[in-house]
């Protein structure tokens, strides 16, 4: 294991920034399995600059003397990186005990990280579980004349999807809801759950081609089981941000897509996240698993091509993708509705 030398030169910079708590943080995420010796030295320091910074705000130490111990720590900081950890590395090396957790060589002279582009993709491993929970509300819409969509639940027990799917209350009456129509980590299907709606309750509009009406309770499976999605807020998004599907598309086992925003124009949300025919009323998630857009419709490059696809900017951009009706507008109609 060779020291590099790539190290030092972004340790001193960070020295020279002001930055001596990342210097340090730096140094204790790579370097606290080496020896005992070395994370204790780094943690000592670490203590020392915590002690400064409370001192400074807390107004006990002058701002001279305060300057007097950083430049302490900054001098143990830079004879760890030029001296210290190089000799305990070929120390070890020598006696063939180098700790079995790798020592990383860095590249990156902006600190440690490597971001590519301009955003940061980088999310915790809760988020897959969340995922799953949220997944959990998306329902599969049959019609009794075997037509087939998305919906999912919102407002606890209430079917949001599109008005394309369930145009008023008579066919309502005939839908069918299945939940946990999907398959487990074998491939194989799991045991899915099937109510009806209180069509009495339908709300929709076509203009906002959506449909939310009541699911009737199974006293055997309650519908809260399956829980209920929280919506957000699609002003906030812009071109590029990431946004997931959790769909039936084709009428199949639930399925998930991811892609970016490529507009916002004329009160609709224009993304190239793939549906298909069943994915009608699907929820359009940001990352943050919260409902921004009702899916609706969508148009693809041989429709481009014959000079059909959405205006998605207002500059007059034309582009294939798929449009969605932000959930805040569809919200806002149904309050007025219910009133």
């Amino acid at each position: 294991m060779e020291f590099n030398q790539k190290l030092t030169e972004i340790v001193e910079q960070l020295i020279i920034e002001g930055n001596t708590e990342k210097a340090l943080s730096v140094l204790r995420n790579q370097y606290s399995t080496l020896s005992s010796s070395i994370n204790s030295t780094i943690v000592l320091n670490l203590a020392k600059y915590n002690t400064v910074r409370l001192e400074i705000l807390n107004d006990t130490i002058s701002a001279n003397n305060a300057q007097v111990e950083v430049a302490k720590i900054n001098r143990n900081i830079l004879s760890l990186i030029r001296d210290l950890i190089p000799k305990e590395i070929e120390s070890k090396r020598l006696l063939g005990t180098i700790p079995t957790k790798e020592i990383y060589q860095f590249e990156n002279e902006e600190y440690l990280e490597k971001i590519i582009g301009e955003k940061n993709n980088l999310l915790k491993i809760n988020w897959l579980e969340k995922g799953i929970k949220v997944s959990k509300s998306v329902c599969q819409v049959i019609m009794d004349d075997g037509d087939k969509g998305t919906g999912f639940i919102i407002n606890d027990t209430f079917l949001m999807t599109n008005f394309h799917v369930i145009p008023n209350k008579e066919r309502a009456k005939g839908a069918k809801i299945i939940f946990n129509y999907e398959e487990d980590i074998a491939g194989v299907l799991k045991k899915s759950m099937e109510y009806s709606l209180e069509s009495e309750t339908y709300i929709g509009d076509l203009k906002l081609d959506y449909a939310y009406i009541k699911i009737k309770d199974n006293p055997e499976f309650s519908i809260e089981k399956w829980g209920s999605l929280n919506s957000g807020d699609s002003s906030i998004i812009n071109k590029n941000d990431n946004v997931l599907i959790i769909q039936h598309a084709l009428g199949e086992t639930k399925q998930i897509a991811s892609d970016i925003i490529i507009g916002k124009n004329n009160n609709k949300i224009y993304y190239t996240t793939d549906t298909q025919k069943g994915s009608s009323g699907s929820p359009v998630f940001n990352t943050n698993w919260e409902v921004i857009a009702l899916h609706h419709a969508g148009k693809n490059e041989i429709d481009l091509a014959k000079g059909n696809g959405y205006v998605i900017d207002i500059e007059g951009t034309l582009a294939a993708g798929n449009e969605g009706i932000p959930i805040e507008y569809i919200l806002e109609d149904i309050r007025k509705q219910v009133k």
